[in-house]
């Protein structure tokens, strides 16, 4: 009996990996935007597309650290024809303040680079621009609700608010939610630099 065991693992490891391979299959989207390509996740009901970390301006480090947000370089080199944005992981969120740390905020961890948002929208109408834009007249234009977390400018993380399941409620509807800079990094501003704000 103790020979069965083994096949059984076996057996049972091999279903696993199986249903793991089909749920990444399956558990994907791809939006086409001009020249881009947005790569994102699918909730676990499937019903809503999620694009995690979709940059919305250059990553504010080094020369760019307390300045402006500087806007994205979209076009691609001669060697690509389209440039893919991978939004399936969940974004690390912004560096917080090390005051008042809790299970949402984390005192002094995060990341510099987080400048993204966070875009869910309903599975129908993220098809309708899968794998590119749809024929004119078959798409329309959607409300748009945008989330910005509170936190005092300290600390914070969109996902501390995910909105799959407002969008299984409300499938007519785009929710974004925007990462920003917390804390000195996002409003520390040298006296030279007054007229650069660097949310």
């Amino acid at each position: 009996m103790w020979q069965t065991k083994p096949l059984i693992v076996l057996g049972t490891s091999v279903a696993l990996v199986a249903v793991l391979i089909q749920y990444l299959r399956v558990s994907s989207i791809s939006i086409t935007v001009g020249n881009l390509v947005y790569r994102g996740t699918l909730s676990p009901s499937g019903q809503t597309a999620i694009f995690y970390g979709i940059p919305y301006a250059q990553p504010p480090l080094g020369e760019l650290r307390f300045r402006a947000p500087v806007p994205l370089d979209l076009s691609t080199d001669a060697s690509q024809s389209v440039k893919v944005v991978d939004g399936r992981k969940e974004p690390k969120f912004c560096v917080q303040s090390t005051m008042f740390p809790s299970d949402t905020e984390h005192g002094g961890a995060g990341s510099e680079d987080c400048l993204h948002l966070n875009i869910y929208t309903s599975t129908e109408h993220a098809k309708l621009l899968s794998p590119s834009p749809a024929p004119t007249g078959a798409s329309r234009l959607l409300p748009v609700m945008v989330y910005i977390h509170g936190g005092g400018f300290l600390g914070g993380n969109p996902l501390s608010w995910p909105f799959d399941h407002w969008i299984e409620q409300s499938p007519d509807l785009v929710i974004v939610s925007i990462y920003y800079r917390l804390n000195v990094f996002g409003f520390l501003t040298p006296p030279s630099e007054e007229d650069a704000l660097s949310i």
